[in-house]
């Protein structure tokens, strides 16, 4: 993988994984620097410079969050990690993924992220195969971060 991102500026550190699915099962990254974390299921010494939040005990796969113009997306089930992360001042955003959860998904694996190129092509696409009616408003889900896509963050 360092070979293949290295070109573009990117250094890659490997994290050992324990205990869990995947990495971001055990680690994500919330904002300002901030990764949320369950220390029990990876090894945080590659994550050295970033503020690590500990996600409580109680709620061991929390960690499982997603940043999306500045909003946390996280499940509605961890009410105690929500709590901490408004605490210190984070936008949280929870849904109801009870369902997925019951097979270790959380809401990074579970989403599809577009650029905002991307969606044109997508509706422009959808509209000559008659998927979208032309003057067809498309309608943002209430509550929902809206404006453009954050860039993807590798680390």
């Amino acid at each position: 993988m360092s070979d293949l991102l290295g070109p573009y500026g990117y250094q890659v550190k490997p994290v050992e994984v324990r205990g869990c699915l995947h990495l971001k099962s055990a680690c994500c990254h919330v904002g300002n620097d901030t990764v949320l974390v369950n220390r029990s299921w990876i090894d945080v010494e590659p994550l050295a410079g970033y503020e690590l939040l500990d996600v409580p005990e109680e709620e061991p796969a929390a960690a499982n969050a997603l940043l999306l113009n500045d909003v946390v997306i996280m499940p509605a089930s961890f009410p105690k990690t929500r709590a901490l992360l408004e605490s210190r001042g984070f936008s949280v955003r929870a849904i109801d993924v009870s369902e997925l959860q019951k097979a270790e998904a959380g809401v990074t694996c579970t989403s599809l992220i577009f650029s905002d190129e991307t969606k044109r092509k997508l509706h422009s696409k959808c509209r000559r195969h008659g998927g979208i009616k032309p003057g067809a408003q498309q309608r943002e889900a209430p509550g929902w971060p809206t404006g453009p896509m954050p860039k993807p963050v590798l680390g």
